[in-house]
């Protein structure tokens, strides 16, 4: 059996019963003015409302990753661009100093009866290339030819040929190197 003392202990004083009753009510109050407040028909227009902002978020996040994407792509383009320039302009480069520097150390000469004295003799030079594509000797005589009359676009198409033919011919390096060399200075003439 329980004794008085032990008695009182389990009882709640009359200030306790006071806070748990004011505890009870205020959420008897709170729970009235939720259920008003937050009802279904509320709940849906919250809830329309709060899907018809995340998808105008959405859709204007998305523009925004579009038109950054886009901005990426130009610009991954125009990189790519200058790459295939910059290695075209590699490749189609003909470092000239260096067959320069090796015709002047060897002190490669053009022999003076190679030369072609008047246009028929051309003609009949071309006539003959036209018939065999492969003469290396009728090339680079055509190439001085052209040299010679500052014809260079010719010049150049004909030492295309022939170092076509032969890349390592000392004579159609040299060659290559005075065409480049009379085109530069007509370029500076003309400035």
């Amino acid at each position: 059996m329980l004794g008085v003392g032990e008695m009182e202990k389990d009882v709640f004083t009359r200030k306790e019963l006071k806070k748990i009753k004011t505890f009870k009510l205020f959420f008897q109050i709170w729970e009235k003015v939720f259920l008003k407040i937050f009802n279904k028909e509320n709940a849906r227009l919250i809830g329309k409302g709060f899907l018809n902002f995340l998808e105008k978020f959405l859709i204007r996040l998305r523009i925004v990753i579009l038109r950054i994407e886009q901005s990426l792509s130009k610009s991954l383009a125009a990189v790519k661009d200058r790459k295939i320039k910059k290695a075209e302009d590699e490749k189609s480069s003909f470092d000239y100093s260096v067959l320069k520097e090796e015709t002047e150390e060897k002190n490669i000469e053009f022999p003076d009866n190679s030369f072609i004295d008047s246009p028929e003799e051309e003609l009949r030079l071309l006539k003959e290339y036209l018939k065999k594509n492969s003469d290396l000797v009728l090339l680079k005589n055509l190439a001085r030819w052209y040299l010679w009359k500052e014809n260079f676009s010719f010049a150049r198409w004909i030492l295309i040929e022939a170092y076509h033919l032969d890349a390592d011919d000392k004579i159609v390096q040299a060659l290559l190197v005075e065409l480049k060399e009379n085109e530069e200075k007509t370029d500076s003439n003309l400035n």
